[in-house]
């Protein structure tokens, strides 16, 4: 099927997935108690990349590590006790949830302080490699088609031919530093170009709203590219309409 100069295929399928849900935390010293916490890990399944050194016996202090990594199945476990963040990722949104509940049970038990009272902000994070119905170049080059004469514009300043590669939206009322902010793009994959690349970054004070934005995330990225080809091939279909009137 054909609309326009768009070659379409079968519906949008994930290629693959990277994703990440994290938390950083805001307090003055981090009160986690490494004598119990890799403990409490390991009894939730999860086994480390590294030994966390002990101390000798009465000096009454533990080390704590500036990176800390653990895993559980295909997920990993990072912390950055430094900055105070902390994440699970993997390539499944609801097994890197289950990890992460299992990972913040581990983490309440070694917390000698209340941890909900020190959340700064929790973030969701997804790469997720689309194959479209169309080719993603060809869809890229066919977005802001009203737009044509201001590219142009910009084509004759560099002196090269330019168009879009791509859709970038962003939170309305709030910047990228903000604790609660939301970024998506969608565009070809640099190294495969027929496929997309859609990033989403969802960042809120909410676990639940984060946690809700994270469930189905790539059923979420499958929609939008489905949206872009659709409303793409939609305005391809009027103006090859349009021309065949005037015509």
């Amino acid at each position: 099927m054909r609309r326009g100069r768009l070659v379409t295929t079968p519906r949008p399928s994930v290629v693959e997935a990277r994703v990440r849900f994290s938390t950083r935390l805001n307090y003055v010293i981090l009160p986690i108690d490494w004598a119990k916490f890799p403990e409490s890990l390991q009894e939730r399944g999860f086994t480390f990349s590294q030994r966390i050194p002990a101390v000798p016996v009465g000096t009454g202090i533990s080390l704590e590590p500036p990176v800390f990594v653990a895993r559980k199945g295909n997920n990993r476990l990072d912390m950055n006790t430094e900055k105070e963040v902390f994440g699970v990722e993997g390539n499944n949104s609801d097994e890197v949830f289950s990890d992460y509940v299992l990972f913040e049970h581990a983490l309440r038990t070694a917390l000698s302080a209340d941890y909900e009272d020190h959340v700064s902000f929790f973030e969701t994070i997804g790469e997720i490699k689309v194959r479209g119905s169309t080719n993603a170049l060809q869809a890229s080059r066919a977005l802001y088609k009203e737009k044509a004469s201001m590219f142009e514009k910009l084509s004759t300043i560099i002196g090269e031919s330019v168009s879009p590669l791509g859709l970038r939206l962003a939170s309305t009322n709030s910047v990228p530093i903000s604790e609660e902010w939301t970024d998506l793009r969608i565009e070809p994959v640099v190294i495969s170009p027929g496929l997309y690349f859609v990033s989403l970054v969802y960042r809120n004070r909410k676990r639940e709203k984060c946690s809700a934005f994270l469930k189905n995330l790539e059923d979420k990225a499958l929609k939008l590219v489905l949206s872009v080809e659709q409303e793409i091939g939609d305005a391809l279909q009027t103006r090859s309409t349009l021309k065949t009137v005037a015509g």
